[in-house]
């Protein structure tokens, strides 16, 4: 008897498993929920309190005087981004988002407090939006801080303090955002792996970019005009600049300074103060710019190991200007109509100098107390000056063999110590 009941026991047993087995059915996830302001809930802060993460909060035109806090990834959305505004009366943040995967857009974000508070401040975040808002009169228009793959677009931001700043983040995007009238328009601090593109900027004073102790980031065809400075790197490595308009600065377009392993390639860098500007600085590259109707376009001071290859440093007033600078590598590059003078080398040496095309240039070298190498040996030969009177019937090491061989036979004397061994007949193009 007592063995059969345990017998019972253990079929009723195997029988709740399997129904439970086979015939569970998994309880549904709710679908994401569209939660109203002031519709359904009559501030920002309680429709956000009472949501799930995936929801969205749509928010009707009007004044909301609040410090919104997500810590969830919602989708908080403006009904228009100029009528729809949070206002921050003067303290704190506005928005604080402290959650991945959020996305803000739709409003303008205005009135923040001092430092360090923000429009819109993001920390430990990732995988977050901001985007079209009308960001103003804040400290720091945007601020990101310890986060990744944050998106920054679409936005204005105009009389912020600051307008865009990224503080020890990496991986983010800041692109096609306008910024006007703030100290400085967008700041990279300590980050990396992000790119700044695409962007405009103006009326900022003193730095439009700035790029400080960050590495391998993309500077790319933003447009900067009627600054102070324009691109502005400070004790950085590895960042790519390239594409960018870059005119009408007051005082510098490109700046690295106490930076090395940078490339500047491909920029329009016109009618500035000073175009592209390298203060002691090293392993650096300038490739492929227009440089033009700058005071100076391309600057040297105490640099080493920088090549300025294939550029166009035309109606400057001084095309390029080495101070203290060494292992200088100048090549392929058209210095035309520069006035006073195409390139200025003082307290400088061991600079290479080659396959320069110098044009009509008021004076086309000034050299002071520097010793430079002008040509690259025979048969790759030297420069192209305008001004050269030579003939070419002789070929050879020494030019004493018959037959021309599109190098002068006479050096090209620029003054006691420097001299052209090797000057070309005819303008040096670059071999594609």
């Amino acid at each position: 008897m007592k063995f059969q009941r345990i017998k019972g026991i253990a079929l009723i047993s195997f029988l709740a498993a399997y129904f439970t087995l086979f015939f569970y059915v998994p309880r549904a996830e709710a679908a994401p929920t569209i939660r109203k302001v002031p519709n359904k809930y009559p501030t920002i802060q309680a429709a956000v309190n009472a949501a799930k993460p995936g929801d969205t909060i749509l928010v009707a035109a009007g004044t909301y005087y609040e410090h919104v806090f997500v810590d969830k990834a919602v989708r908080l959305i403006g009904q228009n981004r100029s009528t729809t505004i949070i206002d921050g009366s003067g303290t704190g943040n506005p928005i604080t988002i402290s959650a991945d995967n959020v996305i803000v857009s739709g409003f303008t974000i205005r009135n923040s407090g001092e430092s360090p508070n923000s429009g819109v401040f993001l920390y430990s975040s990732g995988d977050c939006f901001i985007q079209n808002n009308n960001v103003t009169l804040n400290f720091y228009g945007i601020r990101v801080d310890s986060s990744s793959n944050i998106v920054v677009t679409d936005n204005i931001l105009i009389y912020n303090k600051w307008g865009i700043f990224l503080w020890q983040s990496s991986d983010s995007t800041v692109r096609d955002n306008f910024l006007m009238y703030s100290e400085i328009g967008i700041y990279l601090y300590g980050s990396s792996g992000s790119t700044v593109k695409d962007n405009e900027a103006s009326h900022i004073s003193p730095y439009a970019i700035f790029v400080v102790s960050s590495t391998e980031n993309t500077v790319n065809d933003n447009d900067l005009a009627y600054n102070r400075r324009g691109i502005y790197l400070l004790a950085s490595t590895n960042n790519t600049v390239y594409d960018n308009k870059v005119t009408y600065n007051y005082e510098f377009g490109i700046v690295l300074w106490h930076s090395k392993l940078n490339s500047i390639s491909d920029n329009n860098v016109t009618y500035n103060r000073y175009g592209i500007t390298f203060y002691e600085s090293s392993n650096n590259t300038i490739y492929d710019n227009h440089v033009a109707y700058n005071q100076i376009g391309v600057y040297l001071w105490r640099c080493d190991n920088t090549t300025i290859g294939y550029n166009n440093i035309t109606f400057n007033g001084f095309g390029t200007y080495l101070y203290g600078s060494f292992n200088t590598t100048v090549e392929g590059n058209y210095f035309v109509r520069n006035s006073p003078y195409g390139i200025v080398i003082i307290d400088s040496s061991d600079n290479f100098i080659y396959h320069n095309n110098f044009i009509s240039n008021e004076s086309q070298v000034y050299s002071v107390t520097s010793i430079s190498t002008w040509d690259k040996r025979y048969p790759f030969g030297g420069n192209y000056w305008s001004d050269y009177s030579g003939t070419d019937n002789y070929k050879g090491p020494d030019q004493n063999l018959p037959g021309g061989d599109g190098i002068g036979d006479s050096p090209y004397n620029i003054d006691a110590t420097n001299l052209d061994r090797y000057p070309l007949m005819g303008p040096w193009k670059k071999i594609t």
